[in-house]
């Protein structure tokens, strides 16, 4: 008790000393920072006569006993007759992946969710702004939810979502204290678990298996689709600021392992293999998957798209981003094997922190082409411009 009206205190009441003002500002901005948007929204079905776009939601973090607000773009892509196309929607709690129960469950017509004052024929390109704000009940258990939207008439299917990683968080600031006190000591036992397993990979493989890979499965045995030692909750809380913090020892040990007196003699050598490794990934990689999408393998990022450009675009986005290598486990793996100095060592960080800096200018591009190509504009040079702009300003700011 004695804990908890300090922290009520420590955050709700008037701070009396600059230790209390500074450790409250800590700790707001703390859970500011690790707080995110986990908002994942995926078309579950091939066929989109009603296409949603720009989903929000306010909060980002809804709470129980709190007011949430839902906004979203609605696109009618086919003539659809309004009385007898029917909205479902679908709440799930998600224990873990893929492991899910029924909330509850909501069906009505899509002249009430569009809230059309006359029940009319659609027409193909007529775009709607809808918007709903419900009070969430008191005694909601807070955690990952699940929804899943379809619409449908009378005989099929028109459009399917799934909106993936909803999360409720606490209405208290003790009880969302503990769901972070929580995440960050599951956090803790699952890496110094994996710190202590992952080191004997090597001894039961015979030197086979690098401790970076033992780390690695370690990590997907406790996460949300294994074990669920650190749930899809945990991560939502906490997952951005490991991110970042991450990223910045990554990058930060990549970089002391690169002098560049050290890499003139090789600078040939870097160049060579780097624009090797990226036109083979990305011409295999992209013609792959294109390829694939005409199978029975279901591929809806691609099969969905309006024309053949854009699957073609999409499939190019998704084959550079494989151009990326990892200077974590390429770091991990030099350090294990004690080889920093040798030129191998050397040309290893100097291929993956280009091949990075590559990935970097092409998914820039690629990006930018793939969102004008998939809402069916056309290129022009206004967007090469644009393209251009942004890379040279991302170089000299850099």
């Amino acid at each position: 008790l004695k804990l908890f009206y300090q922290v009520e205190a420590l955050l709700s009441g008037a701070p009396t000393t600059l230790a209390m003002r500074v450790t409250r500002a800590i700790v707001i901005f703390a859970l500011l920072v690790a707080s995110a948007q986990c908002i994942v929204l995926s078309p579950c079905h091939h066929r989109q006569a009603v296409r949603i776009r720009n989903v929000t939601m306010e909060p980002s973090l809804p709470y129980p006993n709190g007011t949430l607000t839902v906004s979203a773009e609605v696109t009618i892509t086919e003539t659809l007759d309004a009385e007898t196309a029917v909205a479902q929607l679908g709440i799930f709690f998600c224990r873990r992946v893929d492991d899910c129960m029924v909330v509850t469950s909501v069906s009505m017509s899509l002249c009430e969710v569009l809230r059309l004052d006359k029940c009319s024929t659609l027409e193909s390109g007529e775009i709607y702004a809808i918007s709903w704000t419900r009070h969430l009940p008191m005694m909601v258990i807070r955690g990952n939810y699940d929804i899943s939207t379809r619409v449908r008439s009378s005989e099929e299917l028109l459009a399917c979502y799934n909106v993936i990683g909803v999360n409720v968080q606490a209405d208290t600031t003790f009880n969302l204290l503990q769901d972070y006190v929580d995440s960050v000591v599951a956090f803790g036992i699952a890496a110094s678990s994996s710190y202590a397993l992952g080191r004997l990979f090597p001894v039961y493989s015979g030197g086979v298996v690098p401790q970076i890979t033992g780390y690695l499965a370690i990590g997907i045995f406790v996460g949300p689709y294994v074990a669920n030692l650190i749930t899809k909750y945990h991560i939502c809380l906490i997952g951005g600021i490991i991110n970042r913090l991450s990223l910045s020892f990554i990058a930060g040990a990549a970089g002391s392992e690169i002098f560049f007196p050290e890499l003139q003699d090789l600078i040939g050598l870097l160049l060579l293999q780097v624009a090797s490794i990226s036109v083979c990934t990305v011409g295999v990689v992209s013609i792959g998957l294109v390829i694939l999408s005409k199978t029975a393998l279901p591929m809806p990022v691609i099969a969905q798209q309006p024309t053949t450009t854009a699957k073609h675009m999409v499939a190019l986005l998704a084959s550079t981003l494989m151009v990326a290598r990892s200077p974590a486990s390429a770091i991990g793996v030099i350090a294990e094997l004690e080889c920093h100095r040798t030129k191998s060592a050397k040309v290893v960080i100097g291929v993956t922190v280009l091949s990075d800096i590559v990935v970097l200018v092409m998914f820039a591009l690629c990006v930018t082409l793939t969102s004008v190509v998939t809402e069916g504009k056309a290129l022009s040079g206004a967007v090469f411009l644009t393209i251009f702009i942004e890379v040279f300003a991302s170089f000299a700011l850099g």
